[in-house]
């Protein structure tokens, strides 16, 4: 226990350490750690010019209760534009988040949301790796109040989105979604045989998974960090592998 809070410890510091810099001109009001830390160690700030910035860094750690187990959340923010001309290109943002809880979840998000000069093409991403042992009651109608078993694993996701803009707000695009799951295993508590492993088979070998997508997309929203008008409407048509393979004329999982 007292290791990992060294962990989290050791890992608020390298990333405040890392990001050193606050705009305050792409800001909203709000203040985080950084900005009090610059207010602190900086006594001539109120005399200082304002400067416009393209890039800016914002630190925000924040405490959470997952299912009863206590973690911490430490939420990176970098925002920028592309475009010289901010009144026709919208803000970009990436957002790295990782989560460390003390049952050993270890989460290391990066999204992204990427606006090039005067909004022609917008990429979003969703990025992360994952240690995810967790407790499972069963699957379906087969549950139980009494937990069956914690199932480990390790995954890697990579979404990727690309829309172009078609007319106004509107815009049209294509994604490529892939899910990997890796070194999985699960411990049991019942004598019997466990959903999952009923459900797999037995088979706890590596899983990917991986398809296409059709994105339509309507985004008015001026600022999507803090959004205060604007609608944004998503639609997507998804189209995974299904991960079945015929050996022998039998399906297999």
């Amino acid at each position: 226990m007292s290791n990992l809070k060294i962990i989290y410890v050791f890992c608020f510091c390298l990333i405040s350490s890392f990001c050193n810099a606050q705009s305050d001109s792409l800001t909203v009001g709000n203040q985080d750690i950084l900005d009090v830390i610059h207010k602190i160690f900086d006594k001539n700030d109120t005399i200082k010019k304002d400067k416009q910035k393209k890039l800016a860094f914002s630190l925000l750690p924040v405490p959470v209760d997952v299912n009863s187990s206590t973690g911490l959340v430490v939420s990176f923010l970098t925002t920028f534009y592309l475009g010289e001309d901010h009144e026709k290109t919208k803000m970009s943002q990436v957002t790295f988040s990782p989560y460390f809880s003390f049952t050993k979840q270890y989460v290391f998000p990066v999204q992204s949301y990427v606006y090039t000069s005067e909004n022609k093409w917008n990429f979003i991403g969703d990025y992360r790796y994952m240690i995810y042992p967790q407790d499972t009651y069963g699957l379906g109608e087969h549950d139980s109040k009494d937990k069956m078993s914690t199932l480990d694993y390790q995954q890697w996701r990579f979404y990727q989105f690309v829309t172009r803009k078609i007319v106004g707000n509107y815009r049209l695009g294509m994604g490529f979604l892939l899910d990997n799951y890796q070194n999985i295993s699960e411990q049991s508590y019942i004598e019997e045989q466990t959903d999952y492993n009923q459900y797999m088979k037995g088979d706890y070998s590596d899983e990917t998974s991986f398809g296409f997508a059709i994105q339509g997309l309507y985004d008015s929203r001026e600022n999507i960090i803090n959004p205060k008008q604007g609608l944004y409407i998503e639609a997507d048509l998804r189209m995974n592998t299904s991960g079945v393979e015929v050996i022998n004329g039998n399906p297999y999982i």
